[in-house]
């Protein structure tokens, strides 16, 4: 046999034929192995670059998220130490403070925390107490408010009140009934300021203006024109609309400068008021007396003649003194020492110490005069131009801020009158605040913002409202 040949058996009919495999047919399937493998491997190279893309990018993700809740804590340990620690002679000093921190890092991430108001940016989160609560507006005072009219701030105060009695040109349920909104009037106080964009009339656009996503910044989209919703100026500055100036979150009350509960004068005793608020017995019982009155406000002892209220027998409280003064005074017939009219520190400590609500009556929230724009005093609250102007110079001059609406009375054409008719709307401190924080991770740059809202008004501090985008 001849090496190398294919031997030829025959065996009956059936002939079998042994050759070798041919070189090339077996390089042609190494080869086609070899491309299939590395095909799988491509595929599965593929398939992990992507899977750990998406394991980056998730993990950045989650970096991101967690810088911006440190800085959201960071906001709120500061609210809640200043809650208990106050500064008396410097409201101002935890605004100061929050601005501080504004800024900051963890291991992964970054946060940056601002807000847009009054025309620029600023560091630190937003003073919700530097707007006017809307639930406490009139429809004359909501005309003042840029392209409002007069059906739509009649529909705005037809959606807060009790009943379905249609005020001027407003609407009620029977209105969005008909044109099949499938909503109806509230008839209740406003949650957030988004939910006035379902009264009739009261377009996005209006409410919101160029900060579409409702988070106080002026961020990229709304700076760009028409290239990218929503429609904007590109020029730089954030047209807020109305909601610059509007709030829902607002909360009257909270604690005093003290760090304690507020006393309430309604159901303080004489020996409370003497040691909270540094007055005597006859100026304690005067206190009750007024405390009982229908529809008291703070505000008006300002003009209030102590000397008035001593024995008007129109306290509802009932405290041991001033029985005893309207008890005395009727069997003796002579008259009681009068009280003598509070100083300017006393009524700093009433305003600062005091209130005339229980927790459970707490109302929307007051204008903190160290904060709001020049445009809530004068078209909200109701100042007179060169009286704003007096106001704004007046807190600008002074490290720690306006520290008692007593201060006011400085502002030239501050009258007392005036200002105890409009106390009942203003306050120096805040107890609420939205905090709009941005986190961004250090690997890839992924962003996450928090807009998270806050209340100081009880320990410990509470949320209110929060949202990511």
């Amino acid at each position: 046999m001849t090496p190398g040949k294919a031997t030829r058996v025959e065996t009956g009919r059936i002939t079998t034929d042994h050759r070798r495999p041919s070189k090339g047919s077996t390089i042609v399937v190494v080869i086609w192995s070899l491309a299939i493998a590395a095909v799988i491997t491509a595929a599965l190279q593929v398939i992990s670059f992507r899977q750990a893309t998406i394991g980056r990018e998730q993990l950045a993700q989650v970096q991101a998220r967690w810088a911006a809740r440190a800085g959201v804590e960071q906001m709120i340990a500061i609210m809640g130490y200043y809650t208990e620690n106050p500064e008396p002679e410097n409201p101002m000093q935890m605004v100061d403070e929050l601005e501080n921190y504004s800024v900051g890092e963890v291991l992964t991430g970054s946060w940056d925390i601002r807000h847009y108001t009054d025309g620029q940016e600023w560091a630190g989160p937003m003073d919700e107490h530097g707007k006017a609560n809307i639930n406490l507006l009139s429809s004359m005072e909501l005309l003042n408010l840029p392209d409002m009219t007069a059906d739509v701030a009649d529909s705005i105060i037809d959606w807060m009140d009790e009943n379905d009695e249609v005020e001027g040109m407003g609407a009620e349920e029977e209105y969005y009934i008909n044109r099949s909104h499938g909503y109806t009037p509230r008839n209740a106080p406003f949650r957030s300021i988004a939910e006035v964009e379902l009264v009739a009339g009261a377009w996005p656009e209006f409410v919101r203006g160029e900060d579409w996503n409702f988070n106080n910044r002026l961020d990229p989209n709304e700076d760009d024109g028409n290239t990218t919703w929503p429609p904007d100026d590109p020029d730089g500055i954030l047209q807020e609309g109305w909601a610059a100036m509007l709030t829902t979150y607002s909360i009257d009350g909270g604690m005093g400068m003290s760090g304690l509960p507020r006393l309430n004068l309604k159901e303080a005793t004489s020996q409370e008021m003497m040691g909270r608020l540094d007055v005597d017995e006859a100026q304690a019982a005067a206190l009750s007396n007024f405390a009982g009155q229908d529809n008291a406000q703070l505000a008006s002892l300002l003009i209030v003649d102590l000397a008035d209220l001593a024995d008007t027998g129109n306290s509802s409280s009932g405290t041991a003194l001033g029985n005893s003064m309207r008890s005395s005074a009727g069997t003796s017939g002579q008259s009681q020492q009068e009280p003598s009219p509070l100083t300017d520190d006393q009524l700093r400590l009433i305003f600062q110490e005091s209130t005339l609500a229980t927790l459970e009556q707490r109302s929307p929230g007051k204008v903190n005069v160290n904060t709001a724009s020049a445009a809530v005093l004068e078209d909200l609250v109701g100042f007179e131009p060169d009286l704003v102007n007096g106001i704004i110079a007046l807190r600008e001059n002074r490290l720690g801020g306006i520290t008692s609406l007593v201060d006011l009375l400085e502002v030239s054409g501050m009258e007392a009158g005036m200002l105890a008719s409009m106390g009942a709307k203003l306050d120096v401190i805040s107890n609420v605040f939205t905090i709009s924080s941005k986190g961004r991770a250090f690997s890839t740059g992924t962003e996450v913002e928090m807009v998270v809202v806050v209340d100081r008004s009880t320990l410990p501090v509470k949320i209110l409202a929060y949202r990511e985008q």
